[in-house]
């Protein structure tokens, strides 16, 4: 079932990228195509998986598509000029479809990867959550899986056997350092003197000298064998390996026995970005040396960080909405010397919460299922911030269907500054909203800043567009 469901992915990948290829060489003004996929339940094929094309002039199509001929209640703020999908794009003379997925075994492969309780009554950012974008190259296409798990999946990448040929204490330090690319150069060098043809060694020096492509082919090649045993936990599409190793992990653990079969693997060595699917357990080893990023953690996996026997060297902790009285024991904790970022429902914070029990704490950000235009309106956050001094920064934003920051971040920072930028796709993520909600902000702030993200690229036509809107001086930032 695990091969299947990657063959059936990398099969639907495959049509795409031709797909796309086709619509660069039709209309060269484009230059990026973005594929979104839905699962509806209220209609009479009720099991299929829906597809939408988004095609840009930019190098990141805009999302929510701000289409005017999907909804009669249009008013979601510009029309892009530089976007079109199979509704609004038919002045362009090319085919924008890009038909789903009807049997049985590749609508089991995409389901997990949609939205939970999708129909057709909704807008087209409400249902579908983009999962691949394909990019204009001088020498073709690339294509980059942008989506993730929205649902428990439905399977792992499965068991295969342990190899590992190289010395420990190279790969301790490639744990211990992971964003340098020093030790891993000597590690491969070290494998190929054992090893020749060293698929591993290969992947790194491809990686290290810019064949990209070159490393993704061997990663997709031996992925299983590289990350076991950890693929008893990882489903198929939630392991991300850089630099030949295992990098950023989602996880599903449904009882203890899946945590055993895993506990103090080597491979959980170099993650440094870990994120749980609904309904896991919360698996944290002490073999997670390079772990940077976890989340969202309850109250098990809080323990686990609390007492653990070393300290970790995470930077970033996102915790579960029913961990809400675990935050001061965290913020205590001797075992997170690192943490500089914290992540928590907003209706979680504690009302005795205090930054002078984690001096070192840069950032914390409060995710909400309010409305930030109306309901929680950002003066009232950036009163908030100023009572949680010597707190640097405080940062708002809405939560997607799994908990993480999506939509427009608001941060408040020293000064009365306020950054603003997409930390996530969001039904909310619009124009149109983001001047909305910065209208609502007192006349003393300073200009608001626009950082750009993966997710979102101002232009200048942008800027523009919120400023007036808005009424009020904003100016675009590196992010």
């Amino acid at each position: 079932m695990t091969d299947e469901t990657t063959k059936n992915r990398a099969a639907w990948l495959e049509r795409f990228a031709v797909h796309a290829k086709a619509l660069f060489e039709q209309r060269p003004e484009l230059r990026s195509v973005m594929l979104a996929i839905a699962q509806y339940w209220n209609d009479n094929a009720n099991d299929e998986v829906h597809a939408r094309c988004v095609v840009s002039q930019r190098d990141q199509p805009v999302w929510p598509h701000e289409c005017g001929d999907i909804n009669d209640d249009y008013d979601t703020g510009p029309a892009f000029a530089t976007e079109a999908c199979s509704y609004c794009g038919a002045g362009l003379d090319v085919d924008l479809d890009f038909y789903g997925a009807y049997d049985d075994a590749t609508v089991q492969a995409f389901a997990p990867l949609c939205r939970e309780g999708s129909n057709q009554s909704q807008d087209l950012s409400e249902a579908y959550v983009p999962y691949a974008v394909a990019r204009r190259r001088d020498d073709g296409v690339d294509v980059e899986i942008v989506g993730g798990h929205q649902r428990q999946p439905v399977c792992a990448l499965g068991d295969a056997a342990v190899d590992e040929p190289w010395d420990r204490a190279l790969f301790e330090q490639v744990c211990a350092t992971p964003r340098d690319d020093g030790p891993r150069a000597v590690l491969a060098d070290e494998l190929l003197v054992r090893r020749p043809d060293d698929a591993r060694a290969e992947a790194i020096v491809r990686a290290l000298g810019g064949d990209i492509a070159g490393h993704d082919a061997l990663v997709a090649e031996h992925l299983a064998q590289w990350i076991a045993p950890l693929g008893a936990v990882i489903p198929p599409g939630g392991a991300h390996v850089e630099r030949g190793f295992l990098a950023r992990a989602d996880v599903f653990a449904a009882d203890d026995a899946g945590c055993e079969r895993v506990r103090g693997a080597r491979a959980w060595g170099t993650v440094e970005q870990l994120r749980y699917l609904p309904g896991s357990r919360d698996v944290l080893d002490p073999a997670m040396r390079a772990l940077r990023d976890v989340g969202p953690v309850a109250d098990a996996g809080i323990a686990k960080l609390v007492r653990a026997p070393r300290p970790w060297a995470i930077e970033r902790l996102h915790l579960a909405p029913t961990a809400k009285g675990d935050v001061e024991a965290v913020l205590r904790a001797r075992t997170l010397p690192r943490l500089r970022e914290l992540v928590l429902e907003a209706a979680s914070l504690p009302v005795m919460f205090s930054a002078r029990s984690r001096p070192m704490l840069q950032r914390l950000v409060l995710v909400t299922g309010a409305s930030l235009q109306t309901e929680l309106p950002p003066g009232f956050w950036l009163d908030h911030h100023a009572s949680l001094a010597p707190l640097p920064w405080l940062a708002v934003a809405h939560h997607d269907d799994l908990g993480q920051p999506a939509g427009w971040q608001l941060a408040f920072g020293p000064e009365q500054r306020v950054v603003v930028e997409m930390v996530g796709w969001h039904p909310a993520g619009t124009l149109q909203n983001l001047a909305a909600v910065l209208r609502r902000l007192p006349a003393g702030v300073r200009p608001v800043e626009l950082a750009s993200s993966r997710y979102f690229a101002f232009t200048a036509e942008d800027v523009a567009y919120v400023g007036e809107h808005a009424g009020r001086a904003v100016r675009a930032i590196s992010g």
